[in-house]
Formats: structure tokens, sequence, C-alpha cells
């Protein structure tokens, strides 16, 4: 039990810092659907993604919980300014290294 949550801590750390390095290569914020197209083209051309992210068909796109999750309640980059999330619920999510 606790081997097994370590490793969802370290997946969770990992993807965490993952999306930090995928907004790190952009200069601007960018919104969650953004972000995931952007990992989802990265996920696309490493093997060792494919197996670290699921995506499922959307219609607006591919879409992964993981990082919705990770962006909305990040654990690890709770602090580091990388995201933002705006107040009203309709407006989408931005992200970006301030």
């Amino acid at each position: 039990m606790m081997r097994q949550q370590e490793q969802s801590e370290a997946r969770q750390k990992a993807l965490e810092n993952f999306i930090l390095l995928v907004l790190g290569a952009s200069n601007k914020k960018i919104s969650l659907l953004h972000l995931e197209k952007e990992v989802f083209l990265l996920w696309n051309f490493h093997p060792l993604v494919k197996d670290f992210i699921v995506f499922i068909q959307h219609y607006r796109g591919p879409y992964s919980k993981e990082i919705e999750d990770a962006i909305r309640r990040p654990f690890y980059l709770e602090n580091c300014g990388a995201i933002h999330i705006p107040r009203t619920p309709t407006t989408s999510v931005v992200a970006g290294l301030s």
C-alpha cells in the first residue's frame, strides 16, 4: 500500500513538472485547452509519455483529466506562480510563468 502511494505521489510530481516544462516554452499565458493540445502533441511523439497521461476524445480536442486536475489543484507547484485560476467558473483556466 505504501509503495502504491509513493508511486502515485511521484507520478503527480512528474506530471506537474511536465506541465511546468510546457508552460516554460510559452512566453504568454495559455488556456487549459491550449495546454492540453500542447501536451497531446508531446504525448504522440514520446513513448514514455503515453504510459504516463491518459487522453480521451472530446469535441474540442484531446482531453486529459490528469492535466485538468493538476492545473486546478496543484500539489507540488502550488506556490510557484505558474497557474492562475480565474474566480468566475465560466472563464477558462490560464497558465503561464510569472
